[in-house]
Order: C-alpha cells, then structure tokens, then sequence
C-alpha cells in the first residue's frame, strides 16, 4: 500500500487519503479511522515519509526483539545453573547416565522458561509500542520479575509514562541502563530492592545510578529504596536534572552522603529514613514546601533553620533516630515548639 499516489481529482486525493489511512492502521492495528486520521494530519506535509520511519521503527523493534530471544540459548549457557556431579549428595544413588539426562533437562527446562518470559515481554512491548488498547499513557509493570538480560531496543516507548520493576531481579546489570534509555518520557520510576551496586563508580566523576536515570527528565516519583546505593559528593548531584520530581524515596540505603535537591522546587516527598547520612541534604529552600520529609534513624547531629522550616505541621519533619547534639538545632527545635 505505498505508491505515487493517485491523480490530482477529488476522487483521487480520496483514494490516496484512504491509501495513507490504512497503512497507518497497518502499523497501529487498534486505531480508528478518526485517529488515523489525526495522526495524518500531525504528520503535515510528510506524510509518506512519516509513515516510512514508523514502518521502519516497528521493523527495527521486532527485529530488536526477535534478537533478544534468539539469544537465550547462549545467555543460559552461561548462567550458573545448579547442574549435578558424581559425588555430590544429590547424586547418590544415581548412575553417570541418569545425572547426565537429569542436567539436560535442566538446561532445556531452563532454556524454555527464559523463552517463553522474554516472548512474553516481547508481545507486551510490541503491544505498547503499537499503541494497542487504546490508552495514550501505558504503565509497564515488571515488578518481581527474573530476567537474565533485558532487550537492547533501538526505539522510543514515548507512551510508557509508568515503569514498575520493584524487587526486579537481573543478572546481566549492564542490560538495565539501555532499557531505560527507551522510555524517555518515564513519570513514575519504581526501582525498589533492585541491587544497583553494579553502577557504583568513585572518584571526582563517581557515580552511583545508571546514566539513563539522570535524563529522566520528566520524573515525577522515583523510588530507589533498598538498592544498596552508596554516594560520594559528586554522586549525590547525580539527579539534580531531575526538577520535576515530587517525590523521591532513597531510604533504607547506605549513602553516608545525602543527595543534592538544590533545583528541586517541585520536590515534596524526600525519605532519607536509615541512610547513614550525617547531615541533612543541601539544597531544602528556606520557605515551606515539603510535605514529607523522613531523616529518621541516622547520625545527623545539626538541623539546618530551612529544615526546621518545613514542620510548619506535625509529623512534616520526622527526626527520630538521630542524635542532635548541636546546640543551636536544640534550642531552635525548643522554639519551634513552643
């Protein structure tokens, strides 16, 4: 269906215009005629060529897709998996012939279930990316799933504003940085328990998180709770592009440094409960504006006067657990009660 088109008559311009509709609906198979047509008239006077690039992303992507199972064979191959040897108490009883058909079938069994859950994401990545059943605004729940390497993908999910991956298990962690780059336009990042210690790098230009997370720009909640993150100095500014952001959750690890909010002017709900830090974030503005804000279970001994600030309500400010020994965090916390 892609052609010069047909001639310039009213009736032609209607063929070409129905010609244009369904190869639209070709890509996007859930359209309607109407919003077809929308995404025609978005297109302008490039039509054709907007329909080519769509067509050769959705190629690009199933053969993206198609590698990524093509390649379960050789990633099992190198997964630790718990094969049998003579000897071990396991095998007693067992002949040399029964252990060896006994580790087959375990590779099989292993090779077919890591198939079948990378075809599994592959159709709902497909699906999203196709825009099938009808929401503009997908959410892609992976939350306690096992994977050991996520896709390598060429194109944008720009619909996916939602990526849940809490206790996300994987085993080739450089996969997790490419896969975030593909979902661009992410509101809501859930990465809790997720063991990022992979990404740990020191130094001057250390870094604690996968690249892709500091150009999320778009966040609005990030949860990075119980990932194992520790930062430096120059690791806790590793978000300071993140000025959407409304909430963020980094407790429950062992940062020792607090992260870098300065720019954050959306931000209201920061937990750094139990992070081993020893003072309170740089960067909290001096007028109210957290509604939350969680310090509990550190080694802070000064509280900052635009900390104080923000308990303009009980319960705003959550200091529990720290042991203030400043003598002016004392008496400004005496004040501020009274």
């Amino acid at each position: 269906l892609r052609g010069g088109g047909y001639p310039s008559t009213p009736q032609g311009e209607a063929m070409t215009h129905e010609m244009m509709r369904l190869q639209v609906k070709g890509i996007y198979p859930d359209f309607t005629s109407a919003q077809a047509d929308a995404a025609l008239e978005h297109a302008g006077n490039n039509v054709q060529a907007y329909i080519d690039g769509l067509n050769q992303q959705l190629q690009q992507l199933q053969t993206d897709l198609s590698s990524w199972i093509d390649q379960v064979a050789v990633d099992v191959d190198d997964m630790d998996l718990p094969f049998l040897a003579v000897g071990d108490e396991e095998a007693v009883g067992l002949s040399p012939e029964q252990i060896a058909n006994y580790n087959v079938q375990l590779l099989m069994d292993e090779r077919q279930d890591e198939q079948a859950l990378r075809t599994e994401l592959a159709e709902e990545l497909a699906a999203i990316w196709q825009k099938r059943g009808g929401s503009s605004h997908a959410t892609l729940d992976m939350n306690f799933e096992n994977y050991h390497r996520l896709p390598t993908l060429n194109v944008s999910f720009d619909d996916v504003t939602q990526l849940l991956m809490q206790g996300f298990h994987l085993t080739e962690l450089d996969s997790l940085n490419g896969f975030l780059e593909s979902f661009p336009n992410l509101e809501i990042l859930n990465l809790d328990n997720v063991d990022l210690r992979h990404f740990f790098v020191a130094g001057d230009t250390g870094r604690s998180l996968p690249l892709a997370i500091g150009q999320l720009t778009h966040l609005r909640s990030l949860n990075l709770r119980a990932t194992q993150l520790v930062f430096t100095d120059s690791a806790a500014s590793q978000l300071r592009d993140l000025t959407q952001l409304q909430k963020l959750d980094l407790s429950d690890n062992p940062l020792a440094v607090p992260p870098l909010v300065m720019g954050m002017n959306d931000l209201r709900q920061l937990n750094l409960r139990n992070t081993q830090i020893t003072r309170c974030p740089i960067g909290i503005k001096d007028e109210p504006y957290l509604t939350s804000l969680d310090l509990r279970d550190n080694q802070i001994t000064r509280i900052p006067p635009a900390v104080i600030t923000q308990a303009v309500v009980d319960d705003r400010v959550l200091l529990l657990g720290n042991p203030l020994t400043d003598e002016d965090t004392l008496r400004r916390l005496v004040r501020h009660r009274e």
